[in-house]
């Protein structure tokens, strides 16, 4: 797929700003909820985790549509030919994210503890991690991040500068976890690059399922 941010006005040092907006709000967020939860114990609950991911991509997302175009509704849809990519990266994620890796290479509480959650936070909590989340980190990482760096490097780079800076967002996982999400995150921009959005984001959503799926 051709890039489709294209004015000549958008820099580089752009991207590495739109970086820092995610890690700032991100890590401001946590902080918040966890003093949160240690003064009004069990207001937020285990789905606390969620609140701040979603504030943060909402506005980041935001700006991102502001400053750099919105998302046409034909990019939410795949082509004849994207299908054909779609199939092989399904094949992909069951047998090696859900057969050979799995829940183990994602070695997370995040997942476990949504299959603990009470009525209507669970299913939430699933709601957001089957559809709003992928739908909103595709959108930021792929949509626009990518495409940022798309206009100044050669596709390759883009990619696995994109796909290493989500590594940031997962410091205090296990190694095994942080290379999970690395080639996760690469797959989701190849997909991306050789479909377009909706293809990468059906793809995460299916992820997704089969780690919640296995989770414990």
């Amino acid at each position: 797929m051709k890039p489709v941010l294209k004015a000549e006005s958008i820099r580089q040092r752009e991207a590495w700003f739109l970086l820092g907006i995610l890690l700032v709000l991100e890590e401001v967020g946590a902080w918040i909820l966890v003093g949160g939860e240690r003064m009004f114990p069990g207001f937020f609950s285990r789905f606390s985790v969620y609140y701040s991911t979603i504030v943060t991509d909402l506005v980041v997302l935001w700006y991102c549509l502001v400053r750099f175009g919105p998302i046409r509704l034909v990019e939410l849809f795949p082509r004849r030919g994207d299908w054909v990519v779609l199939g092989l990266a399904g094949i992909t994620v069951f047998w090696y994210f859900g057969l050979t890796v799995g829940r183990e290479g994602m070695a997370t509480n995040t997942y476990d503890a949504t299959r603990d959650l009470p009525g209507y936070q669970y299913w939430l909590s699933v709601g957001y991690l089957v559809c709003i989340g992928p739908l909103f980190e595709e959108a930021i990482f792929r949509r626009y991040f990518l495409e940022l760096w798309r206009l100044h490097y050669p596709a390759t780079i883009a990619v696995l500068f994109t796909s290493g800076s989500t590594i940031l967002f997962h410091l205090g996982l296990p190694l095994r976890s942080l290379v999970f999400i690395f080639f996760a995150q690469v797959l989701f921009s190849v997909v991306y690059v050789k479909s377009r959005l909706g293809v990468s984001v059906l793809i995460h959503a299916f992820m997704n399922s089969m780690v919640l799926a296995l989770s414990k």
